[in-house]
Order: structure tokens, then sequence, then C-alpha cells
């Protein structure tokens, strides 16, 4: 392991933040330490020059510091001895938000760990999106049984974020996507559906504040994230009871203003997605609608503090981008790029989907001068993805913050060099990258259906027909279990698990519906035998996923995990107890069996969908009310 040496005194305000960064990347340091570096306080940027034993670290900013250093160490660790680099940061903000409220909620220290891997990389920005997930003093229903953080739970993770040189902004919900706590009746009088709140409401607005008040104890950035993304239901609800119809652009710059003069009493500076200003605008409701007439006169309906965020995970056309980075700047207001590091679809991360994405909008953000990126990872749904599959994403919008452009081998050497990891070894685990699916540019969920699809029903068993998914998904077994990451080992242990019950899972319904047609009955013997193994791999695989869990979240949320794997491990059983039964000749026929399968087709669709990312809508076709 390399071993650093550093004048206290010199690096002093940086001791803390080398703690940290030591233990995510893998280093010593000390007063006595194998190599010497001297540190230099410079006006932009960083550099690293030396050779042998000695280096200088020369930086304006201490996530430049911390990227220095961690490359200085990746670079020894490659034999490379005589270093003269150069780099020069082109974002005045670069970060992730890390996502605490689709039932994963982070722990503290796993937070601080995410942290230590960004500043490895150079970001200086984190966003912690809670819903409802941190305490409001007088709502204690507010996160109740949600593992919602504590105010000393995030100033512990503040004072970590400034240590590297990162200041963490406060992302909360100050209009939608809050239908966790609006469920419960202490919402009843503020809330205008299920998951929006009642604007025109007193009563909305003293549970705003109270928001805030919380927020302002917790956080030292005077930064927040407001939300108001996505309330497509705003005005259509109590509000159209008690009002009748309205202007819904009108209604939300009104309520925008009112939540503006909180944040302002508090001292923070707000930024809003800004999605329902073209959604309002737009015909069809579209955020990315090209034919979007958003008034000339909006910037004089928001508060000129206000700070856009353009969030953009799905295109791939330079045009999009260039259109609505431009109607954002006609807003007049700073706006901030959100792209996605895709992690909510399917039971692994996306890559490829990222890197799509990513490079096009980063592209275009370099041409535009749009200087303020952030990456999500979004865990909808239930967070199946862990967040530390995705560091290679992280990593890649790093590097727009010094680089202009990142190939995929830029992108290997310098999450290698920053964070000490294989990149390889991370795109192995984009494990719904089939050949049939590579094609359409669209991420495929294949592996969460796989995952909870009833056996007996098989639902998607039409759609899945000649896929050769056994073979795809016994080649990535064969593949992850060879990987190493040390670290990670409890992640990657899960993914060969999780491997191995797809291939077992993924066609064993067609085999049983085939053999059961054909009243073969010595191959459904041999496929009960099958279905008793595959029951005990799918245990195997909700115990490494639980000791996953657990190892970087609190517990709060796992029990969704429990209930569906738990319905679906039963369904197994009973797949096994009538076929054993239909064998015997106890059971005349298997109902389930005897229904002839027709393609799964999503909503309105009229093409056969290869996956389905929402749980409720592969374990089973009944909708309850």
């Amino acid at each position: 392991m390399i071993s650093l040496r550093f004048n206290k005194k010199e690096t002093e305000n940086l001791w803390d933040g080398l703690l940290i960064v030591s233990k995510t990347r893998g280093f010593t340091f000390g007063e006595n330490g194998d190599i010497k570096v001297s540190v230099k306080k410079i006006a932009c940027g960083l550099s690293i020059e030396g050779k042998g034993n000695e280096y200088t670290i020369s930086w304006a900013e201490k996530n430049d510091f911390f990227r220095a250093i961690c490359m200085l160490v990746g670079l020894l660790e490659s034999g490379e001895t005589d270093i003269h680099k150069c780099e020069e940061p082109k974002m005045k903000m670069c970060g992730a938000m890390l996502d605490c409220s689709r039932n994963a909620v982070l722990k503290v220290e796993t937070v601080i760990k995410l942290m230590g891997k960004m500043a490895s990389a150079g970001m200086n920005t984190v966003m912690l999106y809670t819903e409802d997930t941190y305490e409001v003093e007088g709502y204690p229903y507010f996160g109740y049984m949600r593992g919602r953080y504590t105010v000393s739970e995030i100033q512990e993770m503040d004072k970590a974020a400034k240590a590297l040189g990162i200041e963490m902004i406060p992302c909360i919900q100050t209009l939608a996507h809050l239908r966790n706590t609006l469920r419960w009746s202490y919402a009843e009088e503020m809330r205008d559906d299920d998951d929006v709140l009642l604007i025109d409401e007193e009563k909305t607005y003293t549970f705003i504040e109270a928001m805030f008040k919380s927020v302002k104890e917790a956080y030292t950035s005077d930064k927040i994230l407001i939300g108001m993304d996505e309330a497509h239901f705003v005005g259509r609800g109590k509000y159209y009871d008690l009002h009748g119809d309205s202007n819904r652009f009108e209604l939300l710059s009104k309520h925008l203003t009112r939540v503006c003069e909180i944040s302002k009493k508090y001292g923070f500076e707000p930024i809003m997605w800004s999605d329902m200003f073209f959604r309002l605008s737009s015909k069809n409701g579209w955020y990315y609608d090209l034919d979007t007439k958003i008034p000339e006169d909006i910037h004089t309906k928001i508060p000129e503090e206000i700070t856009l965020a353009y969030w953009d995970y799905y295109n791939t056309d330079k045009n999009i981008y260039r259109f609505m980075i431009d109607k954002h700047f006609d807003i007049q207001r700073n706006t901030i790029f959100v792209g996605g590091a895709w992690t909510w679809l399917g039971m692994g991360p996306g890559y490829k989907k990222t890197f799509d994405t990513t490079n096009i909008a980063l592209d275009v953000c370099h041409e535009k001068g749009l200087n303020n990126i952030i990456v999500t990872m979004w865990g909808d749904d239930g967070a199946e993805v862990n967040v530390l599959t995705m560091l290679g994403g992280i990593q890649l919008f790093a590097e727009y913050n010094y680089y202009e452009t990142v190939d995929t081998e830029h992108l290997k050497k310098h999450f290698k060099l920053c964070m000490g990891h294989n990149l390889d070894n991370f795109l192995a685990l984009e494990i719904d990258n089939l050949p049939a699916t590579a094609d359409k540019g669209n991420l495929c969920p294949i592996s969460r259906t796989i995952v909870y699809q009833d056996i007996l029903c098989g639902i998607f068993d039409k759609n899945f027909e000649g896929l050769n998914l056994k073979g795809h998904y016994k080649a990535k077994f064969e593949e992850i279990k060879n990987i190493s990451e040390p670290g990670l080992e409890a992640l990657f242990d899960y993914y060969v698990s999780l491997t191995k019950v797809l291939y077992e899972k993924a066609e064993i319904g067609i085999d049983i519906k085939c053999a059961y047609d054909k009243c073969d009955i010595e191959a459904l013997k041999e496929l009960v035998s099958e279905l008793k193994v595959l029951l005990a791999d799918y245990r195997d695989m909700c115990d490494k996923f639980e000791k996953l869990w657990l190892s970087e979240n609190k517990a709060f949320g796992f029990d969704v995990y429990d209930l569906r794997t738990g319905g679906t491990k039963a369904r197994i059983e009973t797949a096994i107890r009538k076929l054993t039964a239909y064998i015997s000749g106890k059971l005349e026929k298997i109902e389930e069996l005897e229904e002839e399968r027709l393609y799964y087709l999503a909503g309105d669709n009229k093409t056969p969908s290869l996956g389905e990312h929402i749980h409720r809508r592969i374990a089973t076709v009944v909708v309850t009310d």
C-alpha cells in the first residue's frame, strides 16, 4: 500500500478529509510515510510534479487536492514515478445526488464513504434527496418508520462533506412526491391529492416552514433544492373541489413565490426542478416537447433568486439538449444540468444508457457554457440496485469537470487512478445488456421481471421465447463469479447469487408449460427437481441481498424487498406442490397451466414489452384498489 508523508502544518486543514479519502481510496499517510508530498496553493486547478520519492501537489480547491492525491497514488501503484500532470476544472458545480427516499436510506457512514469516492474523483457537491426521510419538529409522522435522518446525523455528514471540500445541499419536496407522508391523517387538510400538497391552504405553508427550520439546523449550505417536479395533478384534486378550475401555470407560480419567501426567511438560495413549467406549457404535457411555447414573460413570474434544475436522463439527440438549455436560458435564471447514472431499471446498473446520454448531454453543456452538473442515481420502486454499482457513472461526470470529451479508455484509466477500481468489473454488472435488446437503445429491465415473475402464471413467458435468457444470464454468472474487487465483496457476491437465480428461473416457466401441454410426466419430474434447486438458490440470493442492504442502508425499507421475495418464494413452493400433486395423480389439472400464454403488452402499447420495472405489474395481473 502506498504510504504518503506530509508536513502536518502544511496540510492541517486537509487532515480530516485525508482520513476519509485514505480509507475509501486505499493508502496510508502521516508524517513518516515513504513518499514525501509537499503541497502548494494555486489560483486554479491542480498539478502533480515530481519523481522518485518526492512530489509537489498544487491545488486551488479541496476537491482538486483530493483528486490530485488519489491520482498520485494511482500513478505510483501503476509503477509510474516521473510524474507531470496538470488539470483545470471547467465546472463551478460538479457533484452527485444520493437518493435516500425510495426505500433505501443510506447509512451515515455510507454517505461519508460515497463522498470520499466523489472527492477522489474531484467532485465538489453532493445533494441528499430526502422526501420525508429527515426529522421535522412538530410532525412525528413525517418520516415515521422510514429511517429518517436526525438533525445530528445530517450534521455529521455535513461536517465530513466540508472536510472533503464538498458542499452538501439539502433536497426536499415542497409540492409533490410526498405520498409517503401524505398518507397519514395529520396531512388531511393540506392534501390536494395522494402525492401533492394543497396550495393556498395556510397549514401547508406552516408545514413547509417547519421543513425549512429543520433543514436550516442540520445543513451549513445556503442552497436548497425545493423540488416541485412531476406535480402532475396539482390543482386537480381537493384544490379543484374548493376553488374550481384554475390556471395551473399561475397556481404553480403563486406557490413557488410563497415557498421562496419562506426560503429567503431562512437564508437559503432556492433551486427547483424546472419540468412543470415546460409540462404546463406543452399541449401534451411532455417535458421535452420541442413545440413547447413557454410564456415570454415567464421570467417576471418566477422569483429572481431561483435556480432551475434541468433534468434529462433519456435523450440521445444533441438538438434536444440544445433546445432545452436554450429554453432554460430564455427564462433568465441560473441553471443546473442534472443527468442520470441509471440505477433504477432491472436489477443491475445501466452503463450503456448512462454513457449514451451523458456523453452527449455534457458535450452540449460545454458547448453552451452551462457549468453546473449533477448526476442522479435514483432508486425507483425499491432501490434494489445498490448505488455502489454506479461508481463508474460518478467518475464519468467528474471527468467532464476537467475534460471536454471523455471516451471509455480515458474513463477506465482515471477510474483506476482516482478510485482504484477496474471499470470492466463494474460494466460486468450490467446484466440486462442482451443482444436482442441492444439495438433499441433503451434499458430493458428483464432481470427484475425474472426475479419476481410467477412461475405458474408466467405472464412474460410468451415475450421471453427465443431470447436464450438462460444462456445470457449463465454467461453473466460465469463472468461475475471470477471478479475480485477488494472492499466490495458483498456487492459482487450478491450479483453472483442473483445471476445464478436468473439463469435458473428465466425459462423454467416456459419449460413447465411446454411439458404440461405435452403431458410429459418425466420432464415435469425433472422440472420439479430444478424448482427445488431454484428455491434454495433464491433463498441464498435473498440472504446475500440482505447482507448487502444492511451493510450500506438503514434497516427501514428492506421490508419491501422481504415481502416481495417472500411472495415469490411462496409461489415457487406452490408450483412445486401443485406439480407434485399433478404428477402423482392427486390433482387432475393445474388451472394456471391450462391458460394459453399471451404477449404481455404494457398499457396501450401494441408491441410486446420485454420487461417491466414496477413490481406490482410483474408479480400479478390483478389490480387491487
